[in-house]
């Protein structure tokens, strides 16, 4: 039955993506690290370049957030009545204790064809399903194009990863796995990194892989935004070009 409803999920998914204005950006946890903070920065690098970007965060540990998205699931609400604004950059979050309940396949579903809907009032839709993979990842990611995979150069990192790939391949899964590497020594330990995975991606299963850039060791995520150190800034200004290059200009 899953492999039924997996092969109906990737039929659909040229359909969908032909209706699609904006590329939808998926991500997800390889095991129990916690890479928010990450993520955080990457999305405030892309609307600080002045695109739109619409960040879903599921899973959220987010506080005294007014419009849930479950008040959507609930019909309570509709899609755009969710969103947060805030100049370029607009947020969707789903607390943590809603995550169990209200994420299946009918909801994501119902999630999926509002924000078809609406991508065209954004350049990037980003998903940050911050949970590791399970059936409700494969089948967002059979329903949206690009992948966004983060991984140190830890040989337990890249072997997950490639794991990962492996599942997504043998379901059949069109996607563009985009690769970013963290806690690298400097840009050869990335560079290595990347090019340990993606020789094994395209040896077993045929699939290549983009590099879209690293962030270094010592980043202090706990720092805002504004006061980043202008290594780390240069570090994601990097990651935040090669994304808008394989995704936005690409459309």
């Amino acid at each position: 039955m899953k492999n039924i409803l997996f092969g109906q999920a990737h039929r659909l998914f040229n359909l969908y993506n032909n209706y699609q204005n904006s590329p939808i950006i998926t991500t997800f946890k390889l095991a129990d690290e916690n890479n928010n903070s990450i993520i955080d920065y990457l999305i405030q690098s892309i609307a600080n370049s002045n695109y739109n970007i619409l960040y879903i965060k599921l899973n959220s540990e987010e506080l005294n957030i007014k419009y849930d998205l479950k008040l959507f699931f609930d019909n309570k609400l509709l899609l755009d009545e969710v969103i947060i604004n805030d100049k370029k950059l607009s947020f969707i979050h789903l607390h943590n204790s809603y995550f169990k309940e209200y994420i299946n396949y009918d909801n994501l579903n119902y999630l999926l064809e509002n924000l078809k809907k609406i991508s065209d009032e954004y350049d990037i839709i980003y998903i940050n399903y911050n949970s590791i993979i399970d059936e409700n990842v494969l089948h967002i990611c059979s329903e949206t194009k690009f992948m966004h995979i983060l991984i140190s150069p830890l040989v337990k990192d890249i072997m997950d990863a490639y794991s990962a790939l492996k599942l997504f391949v043998a379901h059949e899964i069109e996607f563009e796995p985009l690769i970013q590497i963290f806690n690298a020594e400097d840009n050869e330990d990335a560079n290595i990194a990347f090019m340990n995975l993606n020789k094994a991606s395209l040896h077993f299963l045929n699939k290549e892989l983009k590099y879209i850039g690293h962030t270094t060791k010592n980043f202090d995520y706990n720092t805002k935004f504004s006061s980043l150190d202008k290594k780390y800034l240069y570090e994601l200004k990097s990651v935040t070009k090669y994304i808008i290059d394989y995704t936005i200009k690409q459309q």
